[in-house]
């Protein structure tokens, strides 16, 4: 049996512009963190040569192509196994509409276990990636790619999507004072409610497609004036200021990667290893904590 525990993820600054509308035309910018809350997938090989897929429903099918979930009857296709398998999921959280990416967080442990069941180790870039063509192309979904990236990378970290359809991802190497007061200024609840994405993200993309250049993003000029310098930095005065008032129709400006850059640089010594290779599980928001740490070395 194959278990796989993937994070899932909260966004501080920069959500919309890892839409291709956006980086397609200037490159986008995202800072995000993992957090202790995770998505299961077990993988076993079943007696005979069906497919038996258990999460919300149990479906028990014939061949590949019959599986109704198409995160599954997708994933199953790429990574080439047919039949003859058992998959079952537990998340610690609800399943889908939370806002914390379950849906990447699903593909990317599902892709993982696959792998493993087959025998083969592939690393974060390419579950990422491949992550992104299930939902995006193959599934047709209107989302971006940061759910992917973070679910495979883990940790605390600095996301560039670029328009040649790249992605570098930086870690953020905080020193434990700062982390401790990030971490003192943060509480995730569960309200009670959940809602479906796919609208709001829709609505996001179609509204950067048509932007005449006129709506510019609080969140390039909050983090510009806020600068986040490590002197005088406190929780909420550049995060606080992009969220408010922050809707579906606004887009980062095109400088909105160089100011999340200088942002992430000035109070958290952000390295610029490109494609590091880092945890597929972090706490939150101990970016650098539990037994898999960050790494400031280029995979090999």
């Amino acid at each position: 049996m194959i278990i796989s525990r993937t994070p899932l993820r909260i966004s501080f600054v920069g959500g919309g512009s890892d839409l291709a509308a956006y980086y397609r035309h200037a490159p986008g910018a995202v800072v995000s963190t993992a957090i202790d809350k995770y998505i299961y997938i077990t993988v076993n090989r079943k007696f005979d040569s069906r497919i038996r897929a258990s999460y919300s429903v149990t479906e028990i099918v014939d061949n590949v192509d019959e599986v109704r979930h198409e995160l599954i009857r997708e994933a199953l296709k790429l990574v080439g196994v047919d039949g003859g398998i058992e998959i079952t999921s537990i998340s610690d959280i609800p399943s889908e509409g939370t806002g914390l990416g379950s849906s990447s967080t699903y593909t990317v442990g599902l892709l993982t276990a696959l792998y493993g069941y087959i025998g083969r180790h592939v690393g974060a870039e390419r579950l990422a990636r491949e992550a992104c063509e299930i939902e995006i192309k193959r599934c047709g979904r209107p989302i971006g790619k940061q759910d992917q990236y973070m679910a495979a990378y883990g940790g605390l970290q600095y996301m560039q999507f670029n328009p040649d359809e790249s992605v570098f991802v930086d870690p953020i190497i905080c020193p434990p004072a700062l982390r401790q007061t990030l971490r003192s200024h943060l509480m995730l609840m569960f309200m009670g409610t959940t809602r479906a994405s796919s609208a709001i993200l829709t609505e996001q993309r179609s509204n950067t497609e048509h932007d005449s250049g006129r709506i510019s993003m609080r969140l390039a000029a909050s983090c510009t004036t806020a600068g986040w310098p490590r002197s005088s930095w406190r929780p909420g005065s550049a995060m606080g200021a992009s969220m408010s008032g922050t809707t579906a129709r606004a887009r980062p400006a095109p400088s909105a990667a160089r100011c999340l850059a200088r942002a992430a640089a000035a109070s958290c010594c952000c390295t610029r290893t490109r494609r590091a290779t880092s945890p597929s599980s972090a706490r939150f928001p101990n970016c650098a904590a539990s037994n898999l740490p960050l790494s400031r070395k280029a995979p090999k």
